[in-house]
């Protein structure tokens, strides 16, 4: 078999990675809330265990990603975690209250954070000198979470926690298997490996792009949490929400696959502040446009807002990051988006009580305007150190 043939391969087991991980999160934590809310947990306890899947992503993969680096082992614990993943989940299956359940989310947590960041540096070492079609085999992330979520509300998941357990551990279950095996990165310097990833992390421009990225996701997920509330306030029927929810996506899973020609015409650091200035506009039209309808209109952004930006993000990391510290890097990078998730969900969900969808996006606007300077700040700086 040649190696061409050998990598393809590979390819298409990191594809298969995605599709089932995040088939596994679409197809439970859309629901979560429910079964949570059937145990019979109050709002706050709700909201506590709820608030542990961002905080997860802050504290996690950069742990998992420096003993990934560190033992050189990438795609072993990228199995680790899906399989960890696979069996976590069946903690919620207990009719446990607060305290268990909060266990149970906590140890599903554990794993689950750092598999995107494993599954990013694998499958860009994969693609060696390809690496503009990293999109390509990303979307099949955002393909199967959206088809998992689609799939679980036509057979009424939200009224069947043990059918949401089992569907989401089988795909966990199956992105395990899809990894076993994949291969490691051929070289890797691990000498003062922790030292240099300080100084990577130090560095003026990685200082930059991790609070960029932090403001950034922080207006970001202001409209993960809230949005489908502030359709309601303005009066949205469900077949105006669920249009708006599967035009984004749609648009994101478009733009992963054909934004090859832009990721290869553009510098990313550029790209990234693009990003910011379309999100600043599209938080502005959110928080001044009061019929439902004409918000499909801003809706395709999220291809831009998300998808674009997000394989920008990742190429940043990856590219300007020696091979052996690529997974380490990419968890500081998902650990400075687990922050803005935290100050957008809860901070979000303080504005949103107080002043509604208006203020909430009008202060998810300023977010993306301070991560537009801070992302053309460090693009002038990137651009100022490479003429000289």
């Amino acid at each position: 078999m040649t190696s061409r043939r050998v990598a393809r391969i590979a390819l298409l087991r990191v594809a298969a990675v995605y599709f089932f991980s995040f088939a596994a999160l679409g197809s439970f934590f859309p629901y979560l809330p429910l079964l949570l809310a059937a145990r019979g947990l109050r709002p706050a306890e709700l909201t506590t265990v709820m608030t542990l899947l961002p905080v997860g992503n802050m504290l996690v993969p950069p742990l998992w990603g420096f003993l990934a680096d560190a033992l050189r082992l990438r795609s072993v614990l990228l199995v680790v975690a899906c399989a960890g993943c696979a069996g976590s989940v069946f903690l919620f299956q207990p009719a446990w209250q607060f305290a268990g359940l909060l266990l149970a989310a906590a140890v599903l947590c554990a794993f689950r954070a750092p598999i995107s960041t494993l599954a990013d540096a694998t499958t860009y070492t994969l693609l060696g000198a390809d690496r503009h079609r990293f999109g390509v085999v990303r979307v099949w992330g955002s393909v199967g979470f959206g088809a998992a979520a689609l799939v679980m509300g036509l057979l009424g998941g939200a009224a069947r926690p043990t059918l949401l357990v089992v569907v989401c551990a089988g795909c966990y279950a199956a992105s395990a298997l899809a990894a076993v095996g994949l291969p490691e990165p051929a070289t890797i310097e691990r000498r003062g490996l922790l030292a240099r990833a300080a100084h990577a992390a130090w560095r003026a421009d990685t200082l930059l792009l991790l609070l960029a990225t932090g403001c950034y996701y922080a207006g970001h997920a202001c409209f993960d949490a809230y949005f489908t509330l502030h359709l309601g306030q303005l009066g949205a029927t469900s077949a105006i929400t669920g249009a708006a929810w599967g035009l984004g996506v749609l648009t994101e899973i478009l733009l992963m696959v054909f934004a090859q020609r832009l990721l290869q015409s553009l510098p990313g650091a550029k790209l990234l502040a693009a990003c910011a200035g379309v999100a600043t506009l599209r938080w502005l039209v959110l928080a001044f446009t009061t019929t439902p309808a004409l918000l499909l209109i801003a809706q395709p952004l999220h291809g831009i807002t998300f998808g674009v930006w997000y394989l920008s993000l990742v190429r940043e990391v990856q590219e300007r990051t020696p091979d052996d510290l690529r997974t380490s890097l990419q968890g500081l990078t998902t650990s400075a988006t687990g922050v803005g998730m935290v100050v957008g969900y809860v901070g979000g969900g303080s504005v949103f009580a107080h002043w509604a969808g208006r203020g909430l996006y009008a202060c998810a606007a300023g977010a993306a305007a301070l991560a537009l300077a801070l992302y053309a700040l460090r693009a002038r700086l990137l651009a100022r150190a490479a003429a000289s």
